[in-house]
């Protein structure tokens, strides 16, 4: 994470034989483990770790994501997945992501949508402590943004 830019993360993911398809092709849902991969280090890096997350009693589960495949990729590949949030609201976050060749051809790009969920599955405030270092990191959209998802 660029100290410049505190809502991307790039990590480089090595394809593994067991990620592939028939054809030698890293199947297409492998792409989503990357994307939670890199998304996950993000929290990291921002000092809130997605188990302390669920440890304060909040989820943040995926409500939208799409991804668009322009090339395949395949066993032993060195990949890049660029992750950058987008918005944060109070119970939401949204990111966009870019995965990448090493040689910088792009793979996939696309979205996610996370929206924050109690252990019931109900619409919940993200944890204070995530939403304070988003304001404190500039990343979020307001101080007061109570709207429902």
């Amino acid at each position: 994470m660029s100290p410049l830019n505190p809502r991307q993360i790039e990590i480089i993911i090595r394809t593994r034989y067991c990620e592939t398809d028939n054809m030698g092709v890293i199947h297409h849902c492998n792409y989503f483990h990357y994307v939670e991969e890199a998304r996950m280090e993000l929290f990291n890096r921002w000092g809130v770790p997605y188990n302390t997350i669920e440890a304060m009693g909040t989820y943040l589960v995926v409500t939208d994501t799409s991804c668009k495949y322009r090339s395949p990729a395949y066993f032993g590949d060195e990949l890049s997945v660029v992750v950058s949030l987008q918005r944060a609201s109070r119970y939401r976050l949204i990111y966009d992501f870019k995965i990448s060749r090493i040689d910088q051809q792009v793979l996939a790009i696309g979205d996610t949508a996370l929206a924050a969920v109690s252990h019931k599955g109900c619409p919940t405030p993200l944890p204070d402590r995530l939403w304070t270092r988003l304001i404190q990191l500039q990343l979020a959209e307001g101080r007061r943004n109570n709207a429902h998802c």
